[in-house]
């Protein structure tokens, strides 16, 4: 029991952190999230939720990247395995693991999954090599380039 309140403040906590820094537009702040031992950062701007992954239904002749899907608050949505989807083993559903669900503006009800959440952070002071950025302690993150992935071909045909 301890522990789904412990999940439950850190949840509460993070959605406080998202509402803070999109009401006092921090333009570099990123939400920072783990996919096959990748660091990938996520603009807020294009992110409409972060949540635990719910329990998935799995679909017949679907992409091996497509894990199933789900209802969150009423709404239908498509899971992709984002480590899948760029050729890495599959993200093992944990309780630390996520699923992403895009802005509405996408015009498109599907959600990432992904390995967990590292929380915000400010890429300011990052450097840059080529696409990613390098932070303070040389880890590199990627940049998710969200309107592009959600316009692939690819990406919205999900039958094997």
């Amino acid at each position: 029991m301890r522990a789904r309140r412990d999940l439950v403040g850190f949840q509460r906590r993070l959605v406080e952190r998202l509402d803070a820094a999109a009401s006092r537009r921090i333009e570099h702040a990123h939400l920072a999230l783990e996919s096959g031992g990748e660091g990938w950062l996520v603009e807020l701007a294009d992110a409409r939720e972060l949540i635990p992954v719910p329990p998935l239904t799995e679909v017949p002749t679907a992409q091996p990247w497509f894990r199933g899907v789900t209802g969150v608050r009423g709404e239908l949505v498509g899971v992709v395995d984002y480590a899948v989807y760029r050729g890495q083993e599959a993200t093992p559903l944990r309780l630390e693991s996520r699923i992403l669900i895009p802005h509405g503006r996408f015009g498109i009800n599907c959600a990432l999954l992904f390995a967990r959440s590292l929380g915000l952070k400010d890429a300011r002071n990052y450097g840059r090599d080529a696409e990613d950025l390098i932070d303070d302690e040389g880890r590199r993150w990627h940049m998710l380039p969200t309107a592009a992935l959600l316009s692939e071909a690819r990406f919205i045909d999900i039958a094997a």
